[in-house]
């Protein structure tokens, strides 16, 4: 059986991959929290190979809230429910980078 590639599919799966991309991040600050650094090699792979599956998705997502038509109500509902979401997430990576750096170069310095 082929996917469902609906706009409501399409735009449910992307908010799903968002959730795990979220609790990629939450590990990594687990890990930041905890001063380990075993394990991110691993969480790293996960959010790339999230955001490869992802990558297509928004782009069909974009296209599809740019073609001009008025979306279903549910539909326009999650659309309004993906945008903080994905915002949330790119100030949360940026966050996540500069703590990782900072914890990278206390650990260099105290080396």
């Amino acid at each position: 059986m082929s996917p469902d590639v609906t706009p409501l599919a399409i735009t449910q799966h992307a908010i799903g991959l968002w959730n795990e991309v979220a609790a990629a991040y939450d590990a990594i600050e687990r890990r930041l929290g905890l001063g380990t650094w075993e394990g991110f090699e691993e969480v790293a792979t996960h959010i790339a190979a999230l955001e490869c599956e992802l990558q297509p998705l928004l782009v069909t997502i974009t296209a599809m809230r740019a073609d001009g038509t008025t979306p279903a109500p549910v539909l326009a509902e999650l659309w309004h429910e993906l945008d903080p979401m994905v915002e949330a997430l790119a100030r949360r990576q940026k966050q996540l980078e500069r703590a990782a750096t900072a914890a990278r170069n206390t650990t260099a310095a105290r080396l």
